[in-house]
């Protein structure tokens, strides 16, 4: 890296400022040739950072750029965040990345010899193992099909139900003369118990 100016130095704490409280983790790695490396992120940054986020400073054997870090050592903040320091980091990688690597081997061991007596037994109806076989009793066998993965059936989105129009049914003719007869008989009633006037109006 190279020495910057002071405004985008300002424009970038800002960031570095707005980011440090949403992010998890932060891996810093600014230094300049002959120089200690640049103070990037403010004791004030991880102090606005959420409880169990990790700081791994990558120039800690210059100083670090976290105004926190601890040179060799791993510190835990008052508000909960981790900040690593180790200045061998590259040495200690090696050594993770092997016992990663081993793990892989050892469980691949493990299906190519279930029964634990040195026999290995290449299923091909492992996926894992199908997978890492390039050729088998002389035939090439890479790559390997695609991995049939069964898909959950879609639902089945319910069809609207169309009422039909309700249809009204003829009037009987039966039915019509029993409403006349009524409808007399009921004005029949009226005119016999209304005075005389009332029956003028319809007149």
């Amino acid at each position: 890296a190279k020495e910057m100016s002071d405004d985008f130095n300002k424009k970038a704490a800002e960031l570095y400022a707005e980011q440090a409280k949403d992010v998890d983790i932060i891996i810093t790695t600014a230094l300049i040739p002959g120089r200690p490396a640049p103070k990037l992120i403010t004791k004030e940054m991880v102090d606005s950072m959420k409880a169990g986020s990790v700081i791994v400073d990558l120039a800690a054997a210059n100083g670090g750029n976290c105004e926190y870090t601890v040179k060799d050592q791993v510190i835990m903040t008052d508000n909960g965040v981790k900040i690593v320091g180790y200045a061998d980091m590259v040495g200690r990688l090696p050594t993770q990345s092997s016992q990663l690597y081993a793990t892989n081997l050892v469980n691949l061991l493990k299906l190519l010899c279930k029964e634990k007596d040195g026999n290995i037994n290449i299923d091909f109806e492992d996926v894992v193992l199908r997978g890492v076989t390039v050729i088998k009793e002389g035939e090439i066998t890479w790559p390997a099909p695609p991995i049939q993965v069964s898909a959950q059936p879609q639902a089945k989105q319910a069809q609207p139900v169309k009422k039909e129009p309700k249809v009204e049914e003829p009037t009987s003719p039966t039915k019509k003369l029993i409403g006349l007869v009524a409808a007399v008989g009921a004005f029949a009633w009226i005119a016999s118990v209304a005075p005389a006037a009332f029956l003028s109006h319809f007149t």
